[in-house]
């Protein structure tokens, strides 16, 4: 993978007039992988502030009530725990790579 500094002194090696195959070989990328960011301009910085929407339905907006009830009486209940209630009370709902967006939204809570 390109890191943002790596695109950052390509940039500059370019525009000091160094050419393509050596300013990648300086750099530690390939040159085909130098031409895509050469031509696609510059890449997205840290000034891009992150999205706060959900780019998919919430899996657990149907045991909502349930679980904040939950917490509501156990503050401190772990998502790995309530996860693990959730499958046994609605068994096939619930797949295991649905772990984390549990975690997500327990620590915004």
């Amino acid at each position: 993978m390109v890191s943002d500094l790596q695109v950052r002194k390509l940039m500059k090696l370019l525009s000091s007039g160094l050419p393509l195959s050596r300013a990648a070989l300086t750099v530690g990328i390939d040159a085909k992988t130098a031409r895509k960011y050469r031509d696609a301009g510059p890449p997205p910085g840290p000034d891009r502030a992150p999205h706060r929407w959900r780019t998919r339905p919430d899996p657990f907006a149907a045991v909502w009530g349930e679980r904040r009830a939950m917490l509501e009486v156990n503050p401190g209940l772990q998502a790995q725990t309530l996860f693990v209630y959730l499958q046994r009370q609605y068994p096939g709902q619930f797949a295991p790579g649905q772990l984390r967006p549990l975690q997500r939204d327990r620590n915004e809570e």
